[in-house]
């Protein structure tokens, strides 16, 4: 795997940034090489989780130094700092006396936790320098992420290695082969399997012939953000950066041609709410806990046609189980509505989205490779194809606004409708009296807003009635 990163890196030039973008480039591509060969350690999980351990302070010390060297915006300085506190850590998981007593899979889980827990301090840290630079700065801090990331790893020990079994016993011993005795059994079964493979080949490749002349012929096309397909568009990414890009564009879409898109932040680390200057008080959270109407907790984002759906409470535990029929409950009122989630949620999620028409997207910023991608199939799945941010350079308003002029169709900006109720068919014209009250129309959004609120202060006087007769 270390092998391919070197493989595909381009041998290109990749220019220079200000000192804080050279630096947030580091902090992202340690982030991102520590999250990948997590995800990718060959042991199973433990059926339990690890207890929690401290770390030495040789290696706490290691990584003081690297929040010393960026926030100092040096990026020489910082390079040797995150050598440094990688090899620190990694000596320390590699210490048979420091894990005494500790199975494989439990060290290894534990050090994947280190490494999620080290990459999102990172990422932090990279938003923050990346907060007073220009749009221009943030784009070349994350095409630079990947060739740094692969210098970094060609001057690191492998990280495996602290979980190889260190037993020869377990080893079995190389035994050379006797072709004249092997050669003649083993031929028939090659033989048979070779063409048993190229008959399954053929099988599939004319199975994709037919796919597509079918497709042609109900005038369907392939994946296209465009296309009038399923409302649900689910997308993840590398950061949580791509991933707020790869929303806007795909809300961008349907808001340049006057229809409403709502966006459901479903992970913890996105904070969709901060991106877009938004708050998070309810969100998703309480909507999957307390059965709330989601229409009550959705709020404006900041455009017209644009829609939020924050988070909620982090520190509230929840289960995913209502997540596909609260999705049902808002797709009649949206034309598109966007799940962002973090390649890293849980993945009982994807379960609860089985079943439901959607589209998959893996945000590829600035043209790159779709690389992750396979890992969130394998956690979600969920299908999830390349989809270029190059015409959304940051995850803000304002890159929104331009990608909607940049998509809107030649005539007057269209103007999205609100969000109601659909019309009821009306009976036949009778004759009211002179008294009848007028009745107005109510948009559907502040109806479910007036009943939530009303739900709360029936509860509200309900607790107060307990707590007056506990009191008499």
């Amino acid at each position: 795997m270390r092998a391919g990163w070197r493989a595909a890196l381009s041998g290109e030039e990749q220019p220079r940034g200000t000192p804080a973008t050279e630096c947030a480039s580091l902090l992202l591509a340690r982030a991102i090489w520590g999250r990948t060969l997590a995800d990718r350690l060959p042991l199973p999980p433990p059926e339990a989780a690890p207890p929690a351990v401290s770390a030495p302070d040789g290696v706490l010390g290691g990584w003081h130094e690297v929040r010393r060297a960026a926030e100092s915006r040096r990026p020489n300085a910082l390079a040797a700092a995150l050598r440094d506190a990688t090899q620190l850590e990694s000596a320390w998981f590699a210490s048979d006396a420091a894990w005494r007593g500790w199975l494989a899979p439990v060290r290894a889980e534990a050090w994947r936790r280190w490494q999620d827990a080290r990459a999102d301090e990172l990422e932090s840290l990279a938003e923050r320098l990346l907060s007073s630079q220009p749009s221009t700065q943030a784009r070349l801090a994350e095409r630079a992420a990947q060739p740094h990331m692969v210098v970094l790893d060609r001057d690191l020990p492998d990280p495996w290695q602290a979980f190889a079994s260190p037993d020869p016993s377990t080893l079995r011993p190389l035994v050379t082969p006797n072709l004249r005795l092997w050669l003649p059994p083993l031929l028939p079964g090659a033989a048979g399997g070779a063409t048993v493979s190229l008959l399954l080949l053929l099988g599939v490749w004319l199975r994709r012939l037919w796919s597509r002349a079918d497709l042609g012929r109900l005038g369907l096309s392939a994946a296209d953000p465009n296309a009038a397909g399923p409302r649900l568009h689910v997308v993840t990414g590398a950061t949580a950066m791509v991933v707020t890009r790869g929303a806007l564009e795909l809300a961008a879409r349907r808001v340049a041609l006057g229809e409403r898109v709502l966006l459901v932040d479903g992970s913890a680390r996105l904070r969709l709410h901060e991106r877009l200057g938004r708050d998070a008080r309810w969100g998703l959270l309480e909507c999957l806990a307390a059965d709330m109407p989601m229409l009550g907790l959705v709020q404006y984002a900041g455009h017209p046609g644009l829609y939020l759906l924050p988070y909620g409470n982090a520190d509230r535990a929840v289960g995913w189980s209502r997540l596909g029929r609260k999705l049902d409950e808002v797709e009649p009122h949206f034309a598109r509505i966007v799940l962002a989630l973090d390649p890293h949620a849980p993945g009982e999620l994807g379960d609860e989205l089985r079943g439901l028409a959607m589209e998959g997207w893996w945000g590829v910023p600035d043209g790159g490779l779709a690389g992750g991608a396979d890992k969130a199939v394998a956690r979600f799945g969920i299908v999830f194809r390349a989809l270029d941010l190059t015409d959304v350079p940051e995850a803000t308003l304002e890159a929104l606004a331009a990608r909607v002029v940049a998509l809107r169709p030649p005539g007057p900006a269209p103007e999205p409708a609100p969000v109601l109720a659909h019309a009821v068919a009306s009976g036949p014209l009778l004759e009211r009296p002179a008294l009848e009250p007028i009745v107005l129309d109510c948009d559907l959004q502040v109806r479910e807003r007036l009943r939530f609120l009303a739900w709360m202060r029936r509860l509200q006087a309900r607790n107060r009635s307990s707590e007056l007769e506990v009191t008499s």
